[in-house]
């Protein structure tokens, strides 16, 4: 599947391309003015009629090696997408705005990904945000397609399986992390799998809860027929 990024230099985001869907990317934040903007942005977009609303949510850093294994080092991004809306927020721009910590903590807003038991840990223990309703993919593709040989299947994988085959992303065995020309700033490659990485959280999450929902419903359905 063919995945492109444009920069939108004048507005300082991306517009991210998966196949025919397009995202909306704010990347390189740590400031609370655009992180409260966008933030506001999708209340007013997904929070309608009181509905829960699911985020996908990830968090990176770059990987350093010492004597063969991975150093458990802090993470430097937090990534959150609501359908065709992206947030990389830089969490190395200093304490993280009451608005980002008060969205997190949300009741009535769940966060899914993979491993997020342990990201959110991570993510309390350092920078003090509580994720308050964190939602294991694993978990949730186990439930709604009833199968428990899907082990600890990456992200990739798992959109085969749960959104179909025409979601294959591949994605390249290294990518840069900052850009070549501007300290500080993540590159395009970077920004650009940071976003498949929130948006297949989401997606893959999304469409599980539908499923569990319509399996409900039919349940229900048959046993008042």
């Amino acid at each position: 599947m063919e995945i492109t990024i444009h920069e939108d230099q004048e507005e300082e985001d991306y517009v991210v391309t998966i196949g025919d869907k397009r995202i909306h990317t704010v990347a390189n934040v740590g400031n609370s003015i655009i992180v409260r903007g966008w933030l506001r942005e999708v209340k007013r977009v997904y929070a309608k009629n009181h509905r829960k609303i699911l985020v996908g949510l990830c968090a990176d850093r770059p990987l350093r090696y010492k004597k063969g294994q991975v150093v458990d080092e802090p993470y430097q991004i937090l990534q959150l997408c609501i359908d065709s809306h992206c947030l990389i927020f830089d969490l190395e721009e200093g304490k993280p705005p009451c608005a980002l910590k008060a969205f997190l903590r949300n009741p009535r807003i769940e966060f899914v990904g993979i491993g997020i038991h342990r990201v959110a840990e991570k993510l309390d223990e350092k920078f003090g945000l509580y994720v308050g309703k964190p939602v294991d993919l694993h978990e949730l593709v186990r439930e709604a397609i009833c199968r428990n040989d899907l082990g600890r299947r990456g992200l990739e994988m798992l959109a085969k399986i749960v959104l179909g085959e025409d979601m294959d992303i591949t994605k390249p065995s290294h990518i840069e992390w900052e850009h070549s020309m501007y300290y500080n700033i993540l590159s395009d490659d970077k920004v650009k799998f940071a976003t498949v990485d929130a948006f297949l959280s989401y997606k893959i999450g999304d469409k599980c809860k539908k499923i569990i929902r319509d399996n409900k419903s039919n349940k229900n359905h048959v046993s008042f027929s």
